[in-house]
């Protein structure tokens, strides 16, 4: 690959030669460039992707996570009401045991005379 007039002499000049290592040095740099770019492009594209995925997640977690609750807490209300319930008529029950145990110790002293 020889030109010019002087072709027999030299097949390249040194000037000549240093511009095309130039030229091939920054065809080296401008592929590892472009191969750079690519590859950011793609880690970006990745990254939004992984992001949208966590992002769904999260929000799947925190749906789950409140319809656990709200189950968790009509439960807790019902028991409480329960609770309530079953307090108040432990409470009528007393009462009611304890104006029964008058009303023996009532009898037991009118009907006392009976036995002695």
């Amino acid at each position: 690959m020889t030109t010019g007039p002087s072709a027999g002499a030299s097949p390249l000049s040194p000037t000549t030669a240093s511009r095309v290592d130039e030229r091939n040095a920054l065809a080296g740099l401008n592929d590892r460039l472009i191969a750079y770019i690519e590859r950011v492009r793609k880690l970006e594209s990745d990254n939004s992707a992984l992001c949208r995925n966590l992002q769904e997640r999260e929000e799947s977690s925190v749906r789950e996570a409140k319809a656990v609750q709200e189950l968790y807490e009509r439960e807790l209300t019902s028991l409480r009401k329960l609770v309530d319930e079953l307090a108040g008529e432990k409470a009528a029950l007393q009462i009611e045991t304890t104006k029964l145990k008058a009303d023996f110790e009532d009898s037991e002293k009118r009907f006392s005379f009976l036995y002695c």
